[in-house]
């Protein structure tokens, strides 16, 4: 029992498509900013992953701490999760204003910095309606 327990506890984040697809996008964000920084040897957007993670957080909040079987009545659990998800849903729409941080630098080119913007800005929108959506 604890077996299947732990199983289904290590995939939870795998059950849905667009679980799986949020997971590779962020991914992708992540291996930008890892590419970028192996490139010009400086760590100049790291926090745009401490961006996404706490872009993450009010979608998989409601995720794992609200059922997925009655949405109509309004229970404790959801009073309770509302609170931290209403702090944090406005960071994943924060992320677009990243996009003001686009300028030409010297060691890389422009569009390898918009892309890397775009898709953080991307991955949080996402996250953000996803969210609401729940």
């Amino acid at each position: 029992m604890k077996l299947i327990q732990l199983y289904r506890s290590k995939y939870a984040l795998l059950r849905s498509e667009t679980d799986r697809i949020l997971i590779w996008s962020n991914l992708f964000s992540m291996a930008l900013v890892a590419c970028r920084i192996i490139y010009t040897g400086t760590p100049l957007f790291v926090s745009m992953i401490w961006n996404l993670f706490l872009a993450c957080i009010p979608y998989y909040l409601l995720k794992f701490t609200l059922p997925d079987t009655d949405h109509t009545r309004i229970t404790k659990r959801f009073v309770i999760v509302f609170i931290p998800w209403l702090l944090f849903v406005p960071n994943t729409f924060y992320m677009i204003t990243d996009l003001f941080h686009l300028y030409r630098r010297e060691n890389i080119p422009i569009w390898f910095d918009l892309v890397l913007l775009m898709s953080f800005a991307w991955n949080g929108v996402m996250l953000g309606f996803l969210s609401i959506r729940q």
